[in-house]
């Protein structure tokens, strides 16, 4: 078994709309005194990605529907911010106080569709996910390895919430140049029996920790 070592990357700044994020990783890896290898593993989270790509929203300009109003008042929620999260779902799963579970146009079930209020640079703004999160897992794969000469593998991490478990966990919501998933269905267990179910998620077992 091979040993597994987790170096967060230091120095990044406020990242902006057209930030090279290959460029900000590669330069906090050299002030470790490190290079990318082949074999490694770049974790970046959601927020960093959305930011760079202009996935930034500002309320000021959101004119909330009938529905986001009525939705918000019930919930105790800013009905601008409920019209962004709307624009983003396909359908509410549940309603609890100043929450909403919805599944969003990647399939993803979450809080608020993913769009977070904060940490975004602004009382007003709103950070909403990378729309093709594996897509932007691959434009930054190849931006790193145009830069480096390697192409680590790349995961995008975004942190959920699990129904019935408090506090939220590090998820993969977009992954390149790595084994996402791994299929255990076919394969011997224990006494004798086959495994019939099991499908591990690699990408998430590493995604926890981003830098």
């Amino acid at each position: 078994m091979n040993p597994v070592s987790i170096f967060p990357v230091p120095g990044l700044p406020e990242i902006v709309n057209g930030a090279s994020l290959a460029t900000l990783i590669l330069d906090g890896v050299q002030r470790l005194g490190l290079a990318l290898e082949p074999g490694d593993v770049v974790v970046v989270t959601q927020k960093v990605v959305s930011k760079a790509e202009g996935r930034v929203r500002s309320l000021e300009g959101v004119v909330a529907s009938p529905r986001a109003i009525e939705i918000g008042n019930r919930i105790g929620f800013d009905a601008r911010h409920v019209e962004v999260i709307l624009s983003e779902s396909v359908r509410i799963v549940r309603e609890a106080p100043r929450v909403l579970i919805t599944e969003t146009r990647h399939g993803f079930i979450c809080a608020n569709a993913g769009v977070d209020r904060s940490n975004t640079g602004g009382r007003e703004f709103v950070v909403l996910l990378p729309e093709r999160p594996d897509e932007s897992a691959r434009r930054l794969r190849e931006s790193l390895r145009e830069r480096s000469g390697v192409a680590p593998g790349l995961i995008i991490s975004d942190s959920f919430g699990r129904p019935w478990r408090e506090g939220q966990v590090n998820v993969a919501i977009g992954a390149a140049g790595v084994l996402a998933l791994r299929d255990y269905r076919g394969q011997p267990g224990s006494g004798n029996r086959s495994v019939s179910v099991s499908l591990g998620q690699l990408a998430g077992r590493v995604g926890v920790g981003p830098i």
